[in-house]
């Protein structure tokens, strides 16, 4: 199945897994999944910016769908800074490309 964040980012789940989601019953359910999943996230975040350093070009999709071509000038915890032109993104390192 293939929903619209409230950003515009596509999604695909699997069947299995909206039928699961909707077995939740209470708001406690909902927010325990919620929580492990931002937990799940975040530790796939932090391993993501393993794959990058400071001073190394890559692209990433900004607003509207637009390909950024930059140089990361900082790793947070959990983002890059992306430098494009004189505008700085803060960035997912999972929506980051290297280049060659």
């Amino acid at each position: 199945m293939l929903f619209t964040t409230t950003e515009g980012e596509e999604i695909m789940i699997t069947q299995e897994l909206y039928q699961e989601i909707n077995k939740l019953d209470t708001a406690e359910e909902v927010k325990a999944i919620w929580y492990t999943l931002k937990q799940r996230s975040n530790r796939i975040a932090n391993k993501a910016l393993d794959n990058f350093f400071v001073g190394q070009t890559v692209t990433f999709t900004g607003r509207g769908g637009v390909i950024e071509k930059g140089t990361i000038t900082k790793l947070n915890t959990k983002t890059a800074v992306v430098v494009v032109g004189k505008v700085k993104w803060t960035v997912s390192p999972n929506l980051l490309t290297k280049v060659n």
